[in-house]
């Protein structure tokens, strides 16, 4: 049975829900996610370079195709096109130095690509639903929160791990009192 096919005005309406995480760091085997030689090359070479401004014709460049072979080849092999996928890479990026780093949203911007702060922050709100510093913040408070309690676990495993306190018999304390 054939899958149902959806239109152009389906698919644009869809969220991106993407699949493709392995292409995020640069050590990663990219041909775990797909056999197409140009969409390999094309992935390596945006898990590398994303922090550079890059056009499809670099990507076309790379995988040796013509352009509208290139896209097709995303679309049919991710799902989606080469723009979307560089989007997510920079964005999945972003959200790892707001956790680990406090940096200014400027330099943000520049280490992942973007060619302003403003464009940044509005990429970014749109792929998570939330501006980059209310991310950070919370980030940072559910570390903090999980840093407390496990904090307080050990605490307790110490406390556990004592003897237990002899127990006194308390009635000949009360008689001679």
């Amino acid at each position: 049975m054939k899958p149902k096919k959806t239109t152009a005005r389906e698919r644009r309406r869809r969220p991106p829900q993407i699949h493709y995480r392995s292409i995020l760091p640069v050590n990663v085997n990219v041909r775990s996610v797909t056999n197409h030689n140009g969409v390999t090359r094309s992935l390596r070479f945006l898990a590398q370079n994303y922090w550079r401004p890059i056009q499809l014709d670099d990507l076309v460049m790379i995988s040796g195709m013509s352009r509208r072979g290139l896209t097709k080849a995303f679309h049919m092999h991710l799902g989606f096109s080469p723009g979307s996928v560089l989007r997510h890479v920079r964005i999945e990026r972003a959200k790892q130095i707001l956790v680990e780093r406090d940096l200014t949203l400027k330099d943000i911007a520049k280490h992942c690509g973007y060619r302003s702060e403003n464009t940044f922050c509005i990429a970014f709100q749109r792929a998570t639903g939330m501006a980059p510093k209310k991310f950070q913040r919370d980030a940072w408070l559910t570390i903090y929160r999980i840093y407390r309690q496990t904090e307080a676990d050990s605490i307790l495993k110490k406390s556990q791990l004592l003897p237990p306190m002899p127990k006194q018999n308390l009635k000949p304390l009360l008689r001679s009192g």
